[in-house]
């Protein structure tokens, strides 16, 4: 929404009667000052608020897109900085963010938090990163997030994103599992799997989905 000028974030919630319940014509996200702002993604926080997750240039800081994450409350507030948090800290080309809840089981001291998956091109071509927040907007799976495919030169792409179902009801978040499309002299289809604790499962390239 290009409303103050410059592209930025904006968000509505509607209640199950289509009623708009934070402020008229949505909130902004984040202060954004940026040439390019693409691809936003909202997950639920599970307290009627939402994570939402964006890539962005900003400004003449950067010549290409990085990830940043926002926590709106249920009232529409930002809960974490202005700006948004920054999903990765690598210097690199950042782009097709997908989201999904980490299904931490809430209590008084803790909600839910975020995994992440998107295209990355610090090696060169695409490839599939990853990275989990928490509910107070701390990257988890340290600052470059962790690498789920290795395609050999090859664009990685299009990432989709489903929790792995390892979450418990007494403490403990779950992992996910990430697909997406190899751009080569086929075009196949790959998967990898990454827990709570960030640790890659189905080896440095994934496994085959399909490749006939």
């Amino acid at each position: 929404d290009a409303r103050n000028g410059s592209l930025g974030i904006y968000a509505q919630r509607l209640d199950a009667d289509e009623n708009p319940l934070w402020a008229t014509n949505g909130v902004q996200v984040g202060e954004i000052i940026s040439a390019s702002v693409d691809r936003p993604v909202a997950v639920s926080d599970a307290s009627g608020g939402a994570y939402v997750i964006w890539a962005a240039t900003r400004g003449i800081k950067n010549n290409f897109e990085q990830l940043y994450a926002q926590r709106i409350g249920s009232d529409g507030s930002r809960l974490w900085v202005q700006e948004g948090v920054p999903v990765c800290l690598a210097n690199s080309h950042q782009r097709g963010p997908v989201g999904v809840s980490d299904l931490l089981p809430a209590n008084f001291f803790r909600q839910p938090g975020i995994i992440v998956a998107w295209e990355d091109a610090r090696a060169g071509a695409f490839e599939i990163y990853a990275q989990r927040v928490d509910q107070n907007g701390v990257r988890l799976w340290g600052d470059l997030g962790v690498r789920l495919s290795n395609q050999g030169g090859d664009v990685a792409g299009n990432p989709v994103i489903c929790p792995d179902g390892t979450n418990t009801p007494t403490q403990f978040a779950g992992g996910a599992i990430v697909a997406w499309t190899r751009f080569g002299a086929e075009t196949d289809i790959y998967a990898n799997r990454v827990d709570r604790a960030g640790a890659v499962g189905w080896g440095a390239n994934g496994v085959a989905v399909c490749t006939a």
